[in-house]
Parts: C-alpha cells; structure tokens; sequence
C-alpha cells in the first residue's frame, strides 16, 4: 500500500456521487439519533476507546451504492486486495459536539471518510497516547493533547487506517457532518 500522506492512505474525488450523497445527508438527518457514550477504556486489544457525542443515521441507497460500489472497486486498489465493506453512516456533530481519541472499531480496518460540510479536520496523534483513559479524556475536553489536525479533501472520499492510526474530533467546532465507510479485509 502506497501512502500519499503520513495520515491520509489516498483520497478519491467523488464529482457528482458527492452531490447525491450530500442531498442524502440532509435528507438523512431527520431520521439521525443521538449517540452518547462515556467509554474510557482501552479494549482487549489495548486500543484507547474515551467518549464520543454527536448523532448519527444510517443513511440510504445513495449511501450503499457508493459503499458497496464506487469505494469498494477503488479500495481493491488503494489497498492491494479486496476490502469488505461493513458499516456505513452519516454523522452529524453539533456545535460542541466531538468523539474523544480513539481507535477504530474491528470493522474498520480501513475508514473512509467523505466530509460533506467543510472545512473538515480529522484530528491524529500518530505516536499513541499513553496513560488512563479518565485522564487522556480530561486532557483532550480542555483542549489540553496536542494533536496533529489534517484537513481532508472537499468532495472527496480519504482513506485513514482506522484501527491502526489513533484519531479524535474536538469539542468546540462549528457544526459538521461528515459520511464514513468502514471495510474490513475480505
């Protein structure tokens, strides 16, 4: 796999898919609902999970055809085989609205994401963190861990290795939603 960035694996222009998707995302959110989780654990694979707030919906056929098709053939090549897709959604954060450091569930081996309002920043701490989950959490509510802020491309689909590559949204944004795809290996 050949990287284009230290973050970013590689990053798709989706021309007029992302017109459809758009429309589907505000279309989608009135079915959205509010995911709320105080997690500060690292799971058994010693992954950091802290807690996450914003609202989410499950999107609709746009979202699938551009998940099961488009994406899905180009990740055979971003990646050198072929990914399963697993999970897809709309997320929606409010002003205030974040999801601590963490790393991707297993589904997400790979994780694209496709900011639909911009401008859109995924948040990266490539070294880790180190320390308790109550802590890093604390830390990351005051503003205080320093991360590595990259801006994603607009209209665009960018792949980030979700479950390797720790990563967060900060409180305190303008409102943003963004769609995200996960696939596993196949």
């Amino acid at each position: 796999m050949t990287r284009n960035s230290d973050v970013i694996v590689a990053t798709l222009a989706l021309g007029s898919e992302f017109d459809k998707l758009a429309k589907e995302a505000a279309q989608s959110r009135s079915f959205s609902f509010a995911q709320r989780e105080s997690a500060n654990k690292r799971d058994e694979r010693g992954f950091l999970r802290t807690s996450r707030r914003f609202s989410v919906s499950s999107g609709g056929e746009v979202m699938a055809s551009i998940h099961d098709s488009l994406i899905a053939r180009w990740m055979v090549d971003v990646v050198d085989h072929r990914a399963l897709p697993t999970r897809a959604s709309f997320l929606y954060y409010a002003s205030g609205d974040y999801v601590g450091p963490h790393h991707d569930l297993a589904q997400c081996t790979y994780t694209v994401l496709v900011p639909i309002t911009q401008p859109s920043y995924l948040h990266t701490y490539p070294e880790g963190l180190d320390g308790e989950p109550d802590e890093i959490e604390r830390a990351f509510l005051a503003g205080e861990l320093l991360s590595k802020p990259v801006k994603l491309a607009s209209k665009s689909a960018s792949v980030i290795t979700g479950q390797e590559l720790m990563h967060s949204r900060p409180p305190g944004h303008a409102e943003a939603w963004t769609a995200v795809f996960c696939y596993s290996y196949a």
